[in-house]
């Protein structure tokens, strides 16, 4: 497949569960926190609920969607002198020429709009 075909919008998604979940994981941590007041009236639970949902979603994010819909990947490396250090790499150019636009742009909003979202929701 040429460059050009695999950046058309056109077509279906490659990664749609990769997709679904990245959007789902972010949706449903929200939802939760809007709605666990009616099934439990504990601090506890909703906000252990919270956290954990936020927690799939990040390891989700960091993990597979990342590596799948945009190329993306990191990890933490400690030596043997115990020193940490953290590895990023991404798609060379002809790796990136891979990446479906649709897709990239469902990653990006998504990974950029939830921490507004969370902050608009400290006032509330």
């Amino acid at each position: 497949m040429a460059a050009t075909e695999a950046t058309t919008d056109v077509g279906p998604l490659p990664n749609p569960g990769s997709t679904f979940f990245h959007v789902f994981f972010k949706v449903t941590s929200l939802l939760y926190y809007f709605t666990c007041t009616w099934w439990s009236s504990h601090f506890a639970v909703q906000f252990v609920g919270t956290i954990i949902l936020c927690a799939f979603d990040f390891w989700w994010t960091k993990n597979v969607s990342g590596r799948l819909m945009v190329g993306l990947r990191y990890w933490n490396e400690v030596d043997d002198d115990n020193k940490s250090e953290w590895r990023f790499e991404c798609r060379d150019e002809a790796g990136m020429a891979r990446v479906h636009p649709t897709e990239s742009r469902i990653f990006w909003y998504g990974l950029y709009l939830m921490p507004p979202a969370w902050f608009f929701l400290l006032f509330r």
